[in-house]
């Protein structure tokens, strides 16, 4: 009965990304710079799981699929920053942290870890950059905007719900690489719940605040 859940729920949050890219786009043009940088994100999520899903039933594995959409995700993400956070636009050092990442990635990919693994290494150090940058962002948000302002901050939600999910992936992540243990499948559907519900967040905030123009912290 578990497993027929978890199948259930692991469909739902394969959809998620395409649902999520296709009831936003016809407002794509509405959307402020960080708001479109993000709906790329949406739009190489759905095109990674569709390619996953080929792969998987062809070739019998979707790690190297799932490793280079990781690489995609850091470099996106950091972008999204880059643009959403004053001090990082200045020197363009979300790029420069992007790039940086970048590096790693293929010093990981090529040197340290086989290329027919998921990239673990790599996803664990880009959720924790990714969490910094939250971090910060949502820092420079609450000390600039004073009162409840920052509730109508699209940034605001964008990055707590990011934030949210990139813990998500540390714990799950963390579990399944650092201690070792058997990914079985309540772990499979709490962390493909965590997904459904990061792409309903992410179509709630692109249409919730379409009027207004994007605030830089």
């Amino acid at each position: 009965m578990m497993n027929l859940v978890w199948l259930i729920l692991d469909h739902m949050a394969v959809l998620s990304p395409g649902v999520t890219f296709f009831i936003c786009l016809p407002a794509f043009r509405k959307f402020s710079k960080t708001a479109r940088i993000l709906f790329l994100l949406v739009f190489f999520a759905m095109v990674s799981e569709a390619a996953a899903y080929y792969t998987a039933y062809y070739y019998r594995t979707n790690h190297l699929v799932y490793s280079i959409y990781d690489l995609f995700d850091f470099c996106l993400l950091c972008l999204y920053f880059n643009y959403s956070i004053r001090r990082l636009k200045k020197g363009n050092w979300g790029i420069v942290v992007a790039v940086t990442g970048a590096v790693i990635c293929f010093i990981n990919a090529f040197f340290i870890e086989p290329s027919n693994a998921l990239k673990l290494n790599f996803t664990m150090f880009s959720t924790i950059v990714i969490t910094i940058l939250c971090f910060f962002s949502l820092y420079q948000i609450m000390v600039k905007q004073t009162g409840n302002r920052y509730r109508q901050n699209q940034d605001f939600w964008f990055t707590a719900t990011i934030m949210f999910y990139k813990l998500s992936d540390f714990l799950f992540w963390g579990f399944f690489s650092i201690f070792k243990i058997v990914v079985d499948p309540v772990l499979q559907a709490t962390h493909a719940c965590v997904t459904t519900f990061f792409y309903i967040s992410l179509d709630i905030i692109f249409l919730r605040f379409l009027p207004q123009k994007r605030h830089e912290q």
